[in-house]
């Protein structure tokens, strides 16, 4: 047939990365999150190289513009599945950086009207989400039928993130519906496409079942007001993470029957006549049961189950009064489960106990919007005090099995013990373990000094299916091993399974992680895309928290560790994420930092993120970074010229003995006025870097400065 390209692309670069004309017609189109709201021309620059081996048909980029990247007619490199992107159309979207990668709404309606100018130009009418794996890749689409899958299906990841996976079956149904074709899917099956189905929770791991559904939540909370943590903590109990036979039924994840409290409500989902009749046992107040028959609601999706149940919360009244008043817009999880309680909402004597420990269980605090202090708050510099690292290698000199030798360090890897509850800050017997170990109480130990030692901690061959991405690239000889000790959610056993869910760090631990591994990345000069796991070097669940990331208890995820590490170093300026969309690592795939690129002895690093390759180079006169195939694609940044006059209009700017707020107060203010600059440098505290006064009275933070 005669592919043809759309004419939504406002922006063309196109890609070396794709196999050439595909072996199978498009039947499909797959949506994927870039993570990171990144434009058109950003993406473009992404797939250039040939080293990025991964490419895609179009991007929309986070102003909701289209490119293209591959023509249709080419398979493009995406979706870590040959046989899905041989037949699939794969569109890039921008979105958040973190779970669950949200859309913009100007990217998610280009999506919709992109998949209708796809499915035109190939003759589709219909465009089908079944919402499982197994169903969609063993139908076969009618000649007019377009079928929706996700890269999650075949690979280890979350795309296109669960903000977007929750709205597969709203993509499908909008698209269809300007086809002109019928909404309604007249499978086998009789699948609907319009918003979640319990079903697809089914079989789903706890831990699983509420990241799917947590952005579902969110995004009600902006509408009605009703912290999500507490309506999913509801979920959760009410409907064993959407497992009941009311759930899985009738879409029903409250257990909201027909009538409740007598009352009619605004903003009701509910159509008012589809129901489902089942026993149910009801409290009699005293913690004795009864069961009775009843009748319940039926929602054609969890979406309006969640909808209308916060619309009954807000509306429901007790005579002439709300029956909860002071739920909406509460921010205390605790406060608003008793307002629920005491409303009458529940009988069970234990509700608010129940409530308050699902939250606390699965940290679904994560899942509540943030009021805009606490969105500042949470971008600024994390504030971790100093450690104490006690060095106890003399301890350990025996259990050293090799010296470091002429080896560079070039990655640090992260760990956990895998002994629950337990920790250990020396090497085990044959130098097993890490250089440093961090206690569950968050106190340091250095066990084997890394510029000497090697200690056996990354090595090995490949173990299952996942991770192992520098696997051949890092070694024991070329890294520093942190172990981690963990805490395990029953107390009373001695071992565990490194692949149970129930594994989790203290906070305390976690943050001497950050201080620690910060304070080796400026020892070593290691950047942050080469802090990474065990996992990522043989494919072990290891550290469990950081590959699981279920965020149990006070366990972050490994992406917000990064995060948090990132913005501990921010005002020092060393870090700049890489948003794009990761892809196979290869052995020669690095940005070099040299003075040329045919003087291979002067190379003073090489990077995978071409930001972090960026900041060495600026950070060693004379230095530029080249990318794999040796052209050169940064030139480092003119250092400034001094001296130079500024003007200060505020009467408190500190003066400090040195560049940046790691460096004390000398007691003195500039106050207002205007100053000469003799020499700048970075350093923590300040984005536009530190100025010396010609007076030697000291150093003081440029940010609030006015060049003059």
């Amino acid at each position: 047939m005669a592919y043809t390209n759309s004419s939504l692309v406002e922006f063309t670069r196109l890609s070396p990365n794709h196999s050439g004309q595909r072996t199978h017609a498009i039947d499909r189109i797959t949506p994927h999150c870039v993570v990171g709201q990144c434009s058109v021309e950003t993406l473009g620059s992404i797939f250039a190289p040939t080293s990025k081996q991964a490419s895609c048909n179009y991007g929309i980029g986070a102003d909701g513009r289209v490119g293209m990247y591959v023509e249709e007619k080419n398979r493009s490199w995406c979706s870590s599945s040959n046989a899905n992107d041989q037949r699939a159309v794969t569109i890039e979207c921008a979105s958040d950086t973190t779970e669950p990668y949200a859309f913009r709404d100007e990217v998610y309606q280009k999506l919709i009207t992109l998949c209708v100018d796809i499915c035109r130009r190939n003759g589709k009418k219909k465009l089908i989400w079944f919402g499982d794996k197994e169903k969609t890749l063993n139908y076969s689409p009618k000649g007019d039928e377009m079928i929706l899958t996700v890269h999650r299906w075949f690979a280890n990841k979350s795309c296109p993130g669960n903000w977007m996976y929750a709205r597969m079956g709203d993509l499908a149904e909008k698209v269809t519906s300007q086809l002109g074709g019928s909404t309604e899917q007249k499978t086998e099956t009789k699948i609907k496409t319009s918003g979640l189905q319990a079903t697809a929770l089914k079989g789903l791991s706890e831990a699983d079942a509420v990241k799917k559904v947590g952005a579902l939540f969110t995004a009600d909370q902006k509408k009605s007001g009703i912290l999500a943590s507490v309506s999913l903590a509801q979920f959760i109990l009410e409907s064993g993470y959407g497992s009941t036979e009311l759930a899985q039924n009738a879409n029903n994840c409250f257990g909201m029957k027909k009538s409740l409290s007598g009352n009619t409500w605004a903003g009701s989902t509910w159509d008012g006549k589809s129901i489902y009749t089942k026993k149910t046992q009801e409290d009699d107040g005293t913690g004795k049961l009864y069961t009775i028959t009843a009748d319940f609601r039926k929602y054609p999706c969890v979406e309006d189950s969640i909808a209308d149940h916060s619309a009954y919360l807000l509306g429901a009244m007790n005579g002439s009064k709300k029956r909860y008043a002071g739920l909406q817009d509460c921010t205390d999880y605790k406060k608003a489960v008793q307002i629920i309680k005491d409303g009458g909402y529940a009988t069970d004597t234990k509700y608010v106990s129940k409530i308050c420990s699902i939250i606390e269980r699965w940290n679904l605090t994560q899942y509540d919007l943030k009021e805009e202090s606490d969105q500042k708050q949470e971008a600024s510099v994390i504030r971790i005090a100093d450690r104490t690292i006690h060095d106890i290698t003399k301890e350990n000199l025996s259990e050293v099995p090799r010296s470091r030798g002429s080896n560079q360090i070039e990655f640090i890897v992260v760990h956990y013990l895998g002994v629950p509850n337990a920790d250990n800050p020396n090497l085990y017997g044959g130098g097993y373990g890490g250089h440093y170990n961090i206690k569950r109480d968050g106190s340091v130990y250095k066990a084997a000094d890394p510029k000497t030692a090697v200690v056996w901690h990354c090595g090995g061959g490949l173990q299952g299916s996942g991770g192992h991405s520098f696997h051949g690239i890092c070694t024991n000889f070329n890294s520093i091993g942190i172990e981690c000790g963990v805490c395990y959610t029953d107390t009373s056993v001695k071992d565990a399974s490194g692949d149970s869910d129930q594994w989790y760090f203290t906070t305390e631990t976690q943050e001497s992680l950050v201080y620690l591994v910060s304070k080796l990345m400026d020892e070593y000069g290691i950047s942050l895309d080469h802090v990474i796991r065990h996992y990522d070097v043989t494919g072990k669940i290891c550290p469990n928290p950081y590959v699981k990331n279920n965020k149990l208890r006070t366990s972050w995820t490994w992406e917000e560790f990064k995060s948090r590490l990132a913005e501990y170093r921010k005002s020092g300026g060393y870090t700049a994420e890489d948003t794009s969309t990761p892809a196979p690592v290869t052995a020669d795939a690095w940005y070099r930092v040299r003075k040329s690129w045919g003087d291979a002895a002067s190379q003073v690093g090489a990077f995978k993120v071409l930001d972090n390759a960026k900041v060495c180079a600026d950070e060693h006169p004379g230095y530029y970074v080249f990318d794999p195939d040796g052209k050169k694609v940064y030139t480092p940044k003119a250092s400034v010229a001094v001296p130079f006059l500024v003007r200060v209009k505020i009467h408190d700017l500190n003066i400090r003995t040195g560049p940046g707020t790691d460096h004390a107060k000398t007691g003195q203010y500039t106050g207002i006025g205007v100053f000469t600059i003799v020499e700048v440098a970075d350093g923590k505290g300040s984005d536009a870097g530190w100025g010396r006064l010609k007076s030697g009275a000291g150093w003081c933070s440029l940010d609030y400065c006015q060049k003059i």
